[in-house]
């Protein structure tokens, strides 16, 4: 993983033990929650624990490649529904211009993104088998 500024993935496992406390997924109307992976397999599993709602990966602008295996450990040891990509899929993009965006975004950006829903469509969760919430019929 790489290190941002004033934020390490090093750091995540004890905001996710701290996340133990009852919070937005026990006291709010939440169908989804968006979440950054939290460092390893463990940090994975810990959430698989405690979260009673569905949740997605949130690429957090880690390298593509690593990305994948992020989506892979969330689902597999955390029973991630998904993934939500951004700069992991586009970050290059940004000093192009013209012909040659157009270029990256068809022949690079888009076979990225089709690879995530790939991984994920293989080894997500689906959020119904996840949601404890009771949704009416009709």
């Amino acid at each position: 993983m790489r290190a941002r500024p004033g934020k390490t993935f090093a750091a995540r496992p004890a905001k996710t033990r701290s996340s133990r406390r009852p919070g937005p997924s026990t006291t709010w109307d939440i169908d989804l929650l968006k979440l950054e992976y939290p460092g390893s397999r463990d940090g994975c599993r810990r959430l698989a624990e405690i979260l009673d709602r569905p949740w997605a990966v949130l690429s957090a602008g880690v390298p593509f490649d690593q990305f994948t295996d992020i989506i892979r450990i969330a689902a597999d040891e955390g029973g991630a529904s998904g993934f939500i990509a951004g700069r992991s899929v586009w970050r290059e993009v940004v000093g192009l211009v013209g012909h040659h965006r157009e270029e990256f975004l068809t022949s690079v950006a888009l076979p990225r993104l089709e690879k995530l829903v790939d991984v994920a469509a293989f080894c997500a969760r689906p959020w119904t088998e996840v949601s404890r919430r009771v949704y009416p019929s009709g």
